[in-house]
């Protein structure tokens, strides 16, 4: 129940650059290029190309534009990605045109886009040390930034690759986008590494030590949800007491990857809604609590808390979250889904859960 509903409301986040490529486009009219009539400002690339394989599937890239379709997109990323998964070899052409980018255009981010996507999926387990690599000497600030956020993919990271990255992290102070996004990316190496990348809280706990301004902060509060280690629940559970509701929802969106044998995590963000005023801080409370293990006591405190809520879009959040854990735990969740449904004033709520009962 844990997983799917997990899996379901934080998806990672952290980076499906697959989904990125897709939705890219979402707000903004499309014109479509001909794939056989590349505009002038690309034309050029397809000259003198190679014949094999390699320079095919690479020329094909070449000619993505900011004015090139979602789908050409993801068509291309899919098909380098492919490529890559069945010729390992092929990874090293992928980093090669990543170096070979010249410019910071929107056409240059887009090819980059597809190219760390493929290289991030490839499944190659030495390609950390490659984005890494990126992530320090990529000549844009864009490339580095897509090397950091590729790392996320990366499951058999090395524990060097920790330090490695941490190392950047001290170096890049004065670069706030890369500082950022290379400390989230060093928490999720560090879950990863299992017991090898313990040596994250501490370096975490030295820096919020140091009073840090409320975005560097609100980072290392998410650097710390990625990481799930159990040292920074002191940290957390502080954070649910500021003032501040964007602290208050990150740290209790942070919970989500904290366990507790005796269902202290489950309760502490249970305290914490009963009361919170702040949408936003409920809104990421329930998607915590929605990845911790709960009894039937915690569920049923939930839907009677859930009744509270003046915002309808909060009690269909917790109903569809109930719906998820009542496809797998029936007998734990029934009898608080058939309250919620006879007790809320939201027609919404109670159609919807009607279908499902």
């Amino acid at each position: 129940m844990r997983r799917r509903i997990g899996l379901l409301l934080l998806g990672l986040g952290l980076l499906g650059l697959s989904f990125q490529l897709k939705k890219e486009e979402a707000s903004a009219p499309q014109r479509v290029p001909s794939r056989t009539l590349p505009s002038e400002d690309t034309a050029h690339l397809s000259q003198d190309l190679p014949s094999d394989s390699q320079g095919m599937s690479l020329a094909n890239l070449r000619l993505i534009d900011e004015d090139s379709s979602s789908d050409l997109v993801y068509e291309e990323f899919s098909q380098l990605k492919g490529k890559v998964q069945a010729e390992p070899a092929f990874k090293r052409s992928l980093i090669e045109e990543i170096r070979s980018q010249p410019e910071d255009s929107s056409a240059s981010r887009r090819r980059l886009t597809v190219l760390f996507g493929a290289l991030a999926q490839s499944g190659d387990v030495d390609t950390t040390d490659d984005l890494l690599e990126l992530a320090e000497d990529c000549s844009t600030e864009f490339c580095r930034i897509q090397a950091l956020m590729a790392l996320h993919s990366q499951e058999k990271p090395q524990p060097k690759a920790l330090d490695r990255l941490l190392k950047l992290v001290d170096q890049t102070e004065d670069k706030v986008e890369i500082h950022n996004t290379a400390l989230l990316a060093a928490g999720t190496l560090a879950e990863r590494l299992g017991p090898e990348g313990d040596a994250l809280p501490a370096y975490l706990a030295t820096k919020w030590s140091q009073n840090p301004p409320l975005d560097e902060s609100l980072i290392l509060l998410r650097t710390m949800g990625n990481h799930g280690h159990p040292a920074y629940l002191p940290i957390l559970k502080q954070s649910l007491r500021e003032q501040n509701p964007l602290l208050r929802a990150t740290a209790i969106s942070s919970l989500r990857s904290q366990t507790s044998e005796n269902f202290e995590v489950p309760e502490l963000i249970l305290s914490q809604l009963q009361k919170e005023k702040d949408p936003q801080v409920i809104e990421q409370g329930l998607q915590a609590i929605a990845s911790q293990k709960m009894e039937r006591r915690h569920v049923q405190a939930l839907t009677v808390l859930a009744l509270e809520w003046p915002l309808e879009d909060l009690q269909m959040k917790l109903a569809r979250i109930l719906v998820i854990a009542y496809e797998t735990e029936p007998e734990k969740v029934r009898s608080s889904l058939e309250f919620l449904a006879h007790k809320t004033s939201s027609q919404q709520v109670s159609r919807y859960l009607a279908s499902v009962l």
